[in-house]
């Protein structure tokens, strides 16, 4: 697997994009929540990584309905419908997709007139994407990767991943408390991507209290301007950047 790094900062960031990746197992690409002013930041992703792995995306999963998360996913939509005349899939836990378009889509995409105004089409989610439902407690196919997901501590429904890909294994934490059941889950993964932050978020000083075996194969997003890269004894993940699984 590939990971490429879109956006690292939390939803008052001033100087990073709002936290999202895309992984590339083989020629499948899998983006993971999709930021605001989507399409910029995956332009300025393009422009200060190495190694390309930015095609075309066709697939998203996300992990809530936060608009930090979820603020590009209308604009995304459109341009698939309008553009590229493609109707990608979309992966999220039930919860998440069950208020996904009343409580998010519906006002701004429920219906749509031909060029001439002659005609009105009302509009529904599937009418702009695949849906896939994921389960907790299940092992579920998106592409080529194993999927499972587990419900992290948050205001809302929200859900961490774990994915695997030709015997390699890569967790995301997604929005959440310092939740050890969440860790047990996330530990068997090669690579784990946890968010640090304050408030309803994980603390800094508890990530650093964890074990070594843990903490060296974490690295950190979702941060905030005043996170002070520098110091802090787990890597954080910078916009732009590729890493193998």
């Amino acid at each position: 697997m590939q990971i490429k790094v879109i956006g690292v900062g939390d939803a008052f960031s001033e100087q990073y994009n709002s936290s999202s990746f895309v992984i590339k197992a083989g020629e499948f690409r899998l983006m993971v929540d999709c930021c605001e002013r989507l399409r910029k930041a995956l332009r300025e992703a393009r422009e200060r990584g190495g190694n390309e792995i930015l095609g075309q995306i066709d697939s998203i999963l996300l992990t809530h309905l936060h608009g930090d998360h979820v603020g590009g996913l209308e604009a995304y939509a459109f341009y698939k419908f309008f553009v590229d005349r493609r109707k990608p899939h979309l992966y999220a836990a039930t919860p998440v997709l069950s208020e996904l378009w009343e409580g998010r889509l519906k006002a701004p995409m429920r219906q749509l007139y031909n060029a001439d105004f002659s005609q009105l089409n009302l509009m529904t989610l599937e009418d702009y994407f695949e849906i896939h439902p994921l389960e907790p407690d299940r092992q579920e196919q998106v592409g080529p990767l194993q999927v499972e997901i587990f419900p992290a501590r948050h205001h809302i429904p929200t859900f961490a991943a774990r994915f695997s890909y030709a015997g390699r294994k890569l967790a995301y934490s997604a929005d959440t408390t310092f939740d050890p059941a969440l860790l047990d889950f996330l530990a068997p993964a090669d690579l784990i991507i946890h968010e640090v932050g304050p408030g309803v978020h994980t603390p800094y000083e508890k990530l650093i209290s964890l074990p070594p075996t843990l903490t060296q194969k974490m690295r950190l997003i979702h941060y905030g301007d005043d996170f002070d890269k520098t110091t802090s004894r787990i890597k954080p993940l910078e916009e732009g950047e590729l890493l193998e699984v």
